[in-house]
């Protein structure tokens, strides 16, 4: 939606160039003679009656409150609304931005009534104006009353979540985020399995090399060879799946479950990320946004002409037509009716159709013709509740009172509390309209506009996708030819050795461990002190890194532990946070009213408490000498 100035000379401006306020009737033969009009700028003139009328209800309202009236005030403000709800126009934001302003003024003068009373007009010129929230939150934070503002700041919160657009916005961001934060915290732990099978993959590449070398030599070569993607860089995420083939062999199970899943993943990002981006060209298109703003009532200057356009582009499309007819419909009645004809005959089975046009003609005076076409309505949906309610009108208004109580008590019979809203909100000599959906008009949108580019964003032929694809197919390979490697790494000292020779025992410990722990013979004392100094250094050394990356990674020394999806999930969760409350314009925008906390802050907070979560004692990584710590 577009952003408004909120100064009132800019309102007006836009008022000027508000569509379709003619009350003249020309005569037009059919749709396109209608369409026709509209995009030659017959409807986008000045209407100097509607903008006086406009003009005239809030100047007086404002000159009421400034000569202290607050009751006159108050009911020219109610005046105004009434007024604007007559005219179909449910969102005036740039009115319930002025109202917004006027009440932060009141708010820096300590009037805070006032400022309350600003800030709950803005939100009834616009239902979705998240600023009057978080305002009258700041409002009643300065009086004390903290429980009262964190709800009215909820709601701030929240009001954005009630337009299906937004949410479909949000929905978009955050999968974005969300697979940001999969793909950071996927490539750390691979790195943190690296870490902890490297030195078995090293003593692999060892176990190959001729046995007169000398075994440091050896151990370079094979550092050498499994470090050997660092020295490209310039290939940038393709040495991932090196170290994800090569490590297949040396994990346990899960790890390798889970190294699969990573494959996928990336092999899933090209398409996923051409798709979002995609989405979010759709959510930023000109064609979203009329459609959007026409049937949330907004009050655009372009708003008629567009939807012109866009029924001419698609003559088949109904969704156009409906949305033009409704704006034409209360001052060029003659252009509505051609145009909700022919969407009826477009589809025929849907009833709010037959609705509309009965509405039309009721308003024009002609209540036979609308009643037939409310008896159609009912033919195609027996319980279409506001046919029959507007059936009831138009018999009321032909004296024919016995059938409309028969009609009332069916719609009764139906949904009582539907026939309580409808009363509620129509007047007694009008008859209620049909209500369209942005979720429906979304679809119909997201349809035209997904349709041409879909193949081309989505990529399945992706570099990216066929490697990770590759790498997927050869970690199979590789698992079911070669198995699990012979070599293992001690839990206690953490040398690498191979069962085959000798060197391992089945318990997971180096013969050296094996007899020290034991107590056995084999060693000598001055072995015995080595391989002692040696089990210290390596527990000391793995509890300080696993403790240090704990403080600032949480998750990634639980996976170099093994427990993999326990630390990949609580890694992932912490770089979501972290995305979201660094960048929250970025990712997941927030309110720029918001003034009980900066953006982002929440998610910091989360942050916050995950970080804690993670330092306790259940979910902290255990050491090497511990059960269950490797």
């Amino acid at each position: 939606m577009p952003v408004f100035h909120r100064r009132l000379g800019l309102l007006l401006v836009g008022l000027l160039a508000w569509g379709g306020v003619g009350f003249g009737m020309p005569a037009n033969d059919g749709p396109k003679d209608a369409i026709e009009e509209a995009l030659a700028g017959g409807e986008v003139e000045v209407a100097a009656s509607l903008l006086s009328r406009i003009e005239a209800r809030w100047w007086r309202r404002k000159a009421l409150e400034d000569a202290r009236d607050l009751q006159g005030a108050a009911e020219a403000g109610e005046e105004l609304l009434t007024f604007l709800r007559d005219e179909g126009v449910e969102r005036l934001e740039p009115m319930a931005a002025a109202a917004l302003a006027e009440g932060y003024r009141h708010l820096e003068r300590g009037e805070l009534a006032m400022a309350v009373q600003h800030f709950r007009f803005a939100r009834r010129l616009d239902p979705q104006q998240a600023g009057a929230w978080w305002a009258e939150a700041r409002a009643n934070r300065e009086k004390g009353q903290w429980s009262r503002a964190l709800g009215l700041a909820w709601r701030a919160w929240t009001t954005r979540w009630h337009s299906f657009w937004t949410l479909f916005v949000e929905v978009v961001n955050v999968t974005g985020a969300l697979w940001a934060a999969l793909l950071l915290s996927g490539v750390l732990c691979l790195l943190a399995l690296l870490l902890r099978h490297g030195p078995e993959l090293v003593r692999e590449v060892d176990s190959h090399l001729p046995a007169h070398w000398h075994p440091r030599w050896r151990s370079t070569v094979g550092w050498t060879l499994l470090l050997s993607p660092l020295a490209m860089l310039l290939i940038g995420i393709w040495s991932l799946f090196f170290w994800a083939v090569a490590l297949v062999p040396a994990c346990r199970p899960a790890e390798r479950r889970w190294i699969y899943g990573l494959l996928l993943l990336l092999a899933l990002t090209p398409p996923l990320v051409g798709g979002l981006w995609l989405l979010t060209g759709v959510a930023a298109s000109p064609t979203a946004q009329v459609a959007v703003a026409s049937v949330e009532g907004s009050l655009r200057p372009d708003l008629l002409i567009r939807l012109a356009k866009l029924a001419e582009e698609d003559p088949q499309e109904v969704t156009w037509k409906l949305l033009l007819a409704r704006l034409l419909a209360p001052r060029y009645p003659n252009r509505a009716v051609p145009l909700l004809r022919q969407a009826a005959e477009l589809d025929p089975r849907d009833a709010r159709i037959r609705v509309a046009l009965g509405n039309v003609l009721y308003r024009v005076g002609k209540y036979e013709a609308a009643g037939v076409h409310y008896r159609q309505a009912l033919e195609i949906d027996g319980k279409n509740v506001l046919a029959l309610f507007n059936q009831w009108k138009v018999r009321l208004a032909t004296f024919d009172f016995d059938k409309a109580n028969e009609s009332l008590l069916a719609a009764n019979r139906i949904d009582r509390k539907q026939v309580a809203r409808l009363e509620a909100r129509t007047r007694e000599d009008d008859v209620a309209d049909p209500t369209f959906t942005v979720s429906e008009v979304a679809r119909q949108v997201l349809a035209d506009e997904l349709r041409p580019g879909l193949r081309r964003a989505m990529r399945p032929s992706s570099p990216l996708t066929l490697a990770a694809l590759a790498a997927l197919l050869g970690a199979f390979v590789l698992r079911f030819r070669s198995g699990r490697l012979e070599m293992r790494r001690c839990e206690t000292c953490g040398k690498a050795a191979s069962l085959r020779s000798g060197e391992m025992t089945a318990s997971g410990l180096c013969l050296a461990c094996s007899q020290l722990l034991s107590r056995r013979e084999g060693l000598a004392p001055s072995a015995r002190e080595e391989q002692t100094r040696r089990i210290d250094r390596y527990l000391a050394r793995t509890r300080r890194a696993r403790g240090a990356v704990q403080l600032f990674a949480p998750g990634l020394a639980v996976v170099h532990e093994g427990r993999i999806w326990t630390g990949w999930a609580m890694f992932c969760a912490w770089c979501f946070l972290l995305i979201s409350g660094l960048w929250p314009g970025l990712l997941l925008p927030q309110q720029p009213e918001s003034v009980l906390w900066r953006p982002g802050l929440v998610y910091l907070l989360a942050a916050a408490v995950l970080w804690l979560a993670s330092q306790l004692p259940g979910m902290r990584p255990r050491s090497p000498a511990e059960r269950g710590g490797r």
